[in-house]
């Protein structure tokens, strides 16, 4: 035993010096031969190659070690340009080593036996008149060349290898895209005999795979493990062993695959059995299963497949799929609930002509259960180019159980029960015209019980829904449909039209026409919060126009709300249609009177609408209008201060932010304004007026009557003449008041009340006087500047006119007083043989400007000297001011 470990020490020693002999010898050869073996590659490239190859001298190298046991010519950095381009780039990559054996050193004759790329990029490309960008062999160099002729280079491939290769493909004359991202590919067989058997294994990511506009794949991971046998001669590729994971689907295939020019013929069929759910949801559209990706199943699921015939550029195979689900449950790791009981069989074909015109897609039945509630439906489309649907459904749903199935996207909660049976069928395009909307049949009935759901950012949820549905051809007829909103209620009767092209079709409108009649209606209750997510976060409350739901419902509500705005026995018509409201024939009791209200809101973009009111107002308190309607956003003039009634009527039109702020800018407002019975008590500026005027009674004004023209435009308010008759002064207004509450008024104040006071300022000092219709002048004033820093002061070249106008008309009255008999009965200023409506001395635009002047019934002494002291104490003003 002793002697024979010796033996083997003995042969293992010798193994080990041969080895490193050998290696050593190979490492030397190498190195002796590297600067030959780089001036031979960079002369094949050349000779072989019609494109240009952008590479530093020292980016080529000869490796042993790396590629033990094999020696390697390494490219690194390099790129490749497309034929007869100076800057395309057709391959770019950071390593390219082609492998031979050590041996190939001595004999000076090199053949490649395996090939390594690793992260590269590859652009291939066809162009509209079927030009490749890939044919870089010269023309002699492009077939298959004798193996048995003496060449210093050749290509015996045995293996390739692909790592971190992105490959893009672009066929613009056939309309193909293909997108692949090789994570690892390895080739193995004899690529250079016409007939062997090839080993491959893949790690792909198929980024995007289309073909006539029609994207099939998109981010899908694809494994393969196969063998193919490759017969060159006949261009026939026929599957051995073939296993091909997609996604979470496991397929098995067999069959060939054969080119004929431009044409492949096909024989191939795909089997996936027991593979799950996904098998199935792998077929589906991108946009389907990303939403099912995580659904797994139990149960025994099938799926077959057959494809047969050829494939080319006009040319498609006949391609059938079935697959179905036997006594299967469908689940996810995100809800609590899942599918039981469920049965399924479908079945998927091009037709005998294999084209859209002749596919179809039948499920022919689908049972299952949710939570002990039943579900069936069945779906058939035929005639892809113009599809024709039958579909029907049979289902009792408890909601909470089938929110706790699925993610319902825009729902916080949904709950209650639903009870349906429907069915439908005609043509998909008969949908599109309301002149053939009645070839399509739609049947079926629904019913709500205590259905609780809150959409994702309103602050309140909908609950207690109750109602009945049912189809009327294209037409869904509510019954009772109502619930409640927060604090609001409401009732729903009436028909939805154009039901089945809204269900079937995209961008489809819902047309509604309904009575809607609420109890209690608060619009805070249907405020939408911004930014809001199903994670409870808040945003700011907002108001979002409809988009596709276009109703026209006759309103009846007992009370309405809105914010501090209060009315009731509110009627009329509202309409929406594609981002826009119309109200029509609003009536509504509030502000202790009525409004008649005509208008639109219309979505203006940039998150604005734009709204336009015709309206009538009678009897509205103006107190309670200030009030409700928060004063018009200003804190100025405030409800405390105003009392009264108005009528008025006003065109309105401006632009409101979602939030319902508005675009101040934007307003622009014509209202005829009368006000009834109205006070301002302890106004400021009134106040301050009376105190410049020496007027005691400006500290409460009271009027039973005035009208007038507001105007309001580019965020000023423009108030034209007035007369105001109050039972403190009579005065003339005009002016303007900016929304930024700087004002700019011009006042005319007589002067007889100026100085005398009001009637009730006269009967203090004089006793009981009667009125004088032709009370002498008017002194103009300006009231101006920002509401915390104006100013009152006389309009200095106004009152000089005026006074002036107004002592030459004095002047003629009291050369007429003297040129006249006396007369115990005379008046100042009265011609006795004159008519009583013939008045003289008056500076007014209007003969009752002065109305309410008191007329003195005292001795004329004091008459005129009151008169003369007022004109003196109004000159001393005057010239104070000046």
């Amino acid at each position: 035993m002793a002697k024979t470990w010796k033996v083997i020490k003995k042969m293992l020693l010798w193994v080990v010096i041969a080895f490193v002999v050998l290696s050593l010898t190979a490492g030397l050869l190498v190195y002796i031969y590297q600067d030959d073996i780089k001036a031979m590659a960079v002369k094949q490239v050349n000779a072989n190659l019609n494109a240009k190859v952008i590479i530093s001298g020292t980016d080529i190298d000869i490796t042993f070690l790396s590629t033990f046991p094999n020696a390697a010519i390494e490219f690194r950095n390099f790129k490749v340009l497309e034929p007869g381009s100076k800057t395309t780039i057709l391959l770019q990559a950071k390593r390219l080593d082609f492998e031979f054996s050590p041996l190939d050193l001595i004999n000076k004759h090199y053949h490649i036996s395996r090939i390594l790329l690793s992260d590269a990029t590859l652009n291939l490309r066809i162009d509209e008149n079927g030009n490749a960008n890939y044919n870089i062999l010269k023309p002699d160099t492009s077939r298959i060349k004798d193996t048995t002729a003496a060449a210093p280079l050749d290509i015996r491939l045995k293996h390739i290898h692909l790592k971190n290769v992105k490959l893009s493909y672009h066929d613009l004359e056939e309309k193909e895209e293909i997108v692949l991202q090789i994570n690892d590919c390895a080739f193995a067989g004899n690529f250079t005999d016409a007939q062997y058997d090839l080993k491959t294994d893949l790690d792909i990511m198929a980024e995007n795979v289309t073909a006539n506009d029609r994207q099939y794949l998109k981010n899908k991971r694809i494994i393969v493990d196969g063998t193919l046998h490759i017969d060159k001669l006949n261009k026939k590729y026929e599957i051995q062993a073939f296993k091909l994971k997609f996604e979470n689907a496991v397929y098995a295939a067999k069959g060939f695959v054969q080119q004929s020019d431009k044409r492949y013929l096909t024989d191939l069929s795909i089997d996936g059995t027991d593979a799950g759910i996904q098998t199935l949801i792998s077929l589906l559209p991108t946009n389907l299963s990303a939403q099912l990706k995580d659904y797994q199943s139990t149960g025994q699921v099938s799926f077959n497949s057959r494809i047969k015939g050829y494939f080319g550029k006009n040319e498609m195979p006949d391609i059938h799929f079935k697959f179905g689900i036997s006594n299967g449950t469908i689940h996810d790791n995100k809800h609590s609930m899942g599918l039981e009981n469920v049965n399924l069989s479908g079945e998927y074909s091009n037709g005998k002509s294999h084209n859209a015109e002749n596919s179809y897609l039948h499920i022919n039945h689908f049972t299952a259960k949710l939570k002990g509630h039943s579900l069936d439906l069945k779906y058939s489309m035929d005639n892809f180019a113009d599809p024709t649907i039958q579909a029907s459904l049979n289902a009792d749903i408890d909601l909470k159980d089938l929110r706790n199935f699925v993610t319902i996207p825009g729902l916080d909660s949904l709950s209650g029960e639903v009870r349906i049976d429907a069915s439908f069928s005609g043509k998909i395009a008969d949908l599109k015209h309301f002149s053939s909307t009645g070839k399509a049949k739609l049947e079926g009935k629904m019913q709500l019980k205590n259905v609780t759901l809150k959409p994702t950012g309103q602050k309140y949820a909908y609950k207690n829904l109750s109602g009945h549905f049912e189809t009327n051809g294209n037409d869904l007829d509510v019954t009772d449909f109502g619930g409640t909103c927060g604090r609001s209620d409401f009732k729903l009767n009436g028909t939805f039209k154009n039901l089945a092209s809204f269900l079937f079709l995209p961008n489809q409108a819902l047309n509604a026409s309904t009575d809607l009649q609420c109890h209690f209606l608060n619009l805070d209750d249907f405020m939408i919060k911004s930014g809001a997510s199903t994670s409870g976060s808040s945003g700011d409350e907002h108001f979002s126009l409809p988009v596709f739901m276009y109703f026209n419902f006759n309103l009846k509500a007992d009370k309405l709300i809105f914010g501090r705005f209060e009315a009731e026995n509110i009627s009329g018509s509202v309409s929406t249609s594609k981002g826009s409201i119309s109200l029509k024939n609003i009536s509504m009791n509030t502000m202790s009177g009525t409004v008649q209200l005509n208008g639109n809101i219309v979505d203006a973009g940039a998150g604005k609408f734009v709204a336009t009111a015709h309206a009538t107002l009678s009897e509205i308190d103006v107190k309670k209008c200030f009030y409700e309607f928060d004063n018009f956003g200003q804190d100025y003039f405030t409800d405390k201060y105003i009392f009264g009634r108005i009528d008025a009527t006003l065109d309105y039109k401006g632009l409101w932010n979602k939030d319902l702020s508005p675009d101040t800018k934007s307003i622009v407002c014509d209202a005829d304004v009368t006000v009834y019975d109205g006070e301002v008590n302890q106004f400021p500026p009134f106040i301050r007026l009376g105190k410049f005027l020496k007027v005691r009674s400006l500290d409460d004004i009271h009027f039973s009557e005035y009208t007038n023209k507001i105007l309001i435009s580019n965020r000023v308010v423009t108030i034209p003449k007035m007369d105001i008759k109050s039972n403190a002064l009579n005065l003339t207004l005009d002016g303007t008041h900016t929304f930024d509450n700087v004002m700019d008024y011009k006042l005319k104040v007589n002067m007889s009340q100026m100085y005398f006071g009001a009637k009730k300022d006269y009967e203090d000092e004089f006793g009981e006087v009667e009125v004088d219709k032709s009370g002498g002048i008017n002194i103009p004033l300006i009231m101006k500047g920002p509401i915390d820093n104006y100013v009152i002061k006389y309009d200095t070249k106004s009152s000089i006119k005026n006074i002036g106008a107004g002592f030459k008309e004095e002047g003629k009255e009291i050369k007429q007083i003297f040129n006249k008999p006396s007369s115990p009965n005379a008046k100042p200023g009265e011609d006795l043989n004159k008519k009583s409506e013939d008045v003289e001395l008056s500076n007014n635009e209007s003969d009752d400007d002065n109305e309410g002047v008191p007329k003195k019934t005292k001795t004329h002494a004091a008459q005129d000297s009151a008169r003369s002291n007022a004109y003196k104490n109004a000159f001393k003003k005057m010239k104070d001011n000046r």
